[in-house]
């Protein structure tokens, strides 16, 4: 997909050029997530909060269902 945003549409926080760090696990979170908690629903979209929090920095916020 393409998108043209440049800044965060909720704040002044630079999206180009900026990746999202171990992604891979972020994603096997939201996998294993999925399988266990809806392993029925065919489409989800999960809400991921990337936090400064040391002991807490991935945090799984909600999951819409279709």
């Amino acid at each position: 997909s393409r998108h043209d945003y440049e800044l965060h549409p909720d704040g002044d926080i630079t999206v180009t050029g900026n990746c999202v760090p171990d992604f891979k696990s972020i994603l096997a979170l939201v996998e294993e997530s999925h399988f266990k908690m809806c392993p029925d629903v065919p489409f989800a979209g999960w809400d991921v909060v990337l936090s400064a929090d040391k002991n807490l920095p991935v945090c799984l916020l909600e999951v819409n269902l279709s």
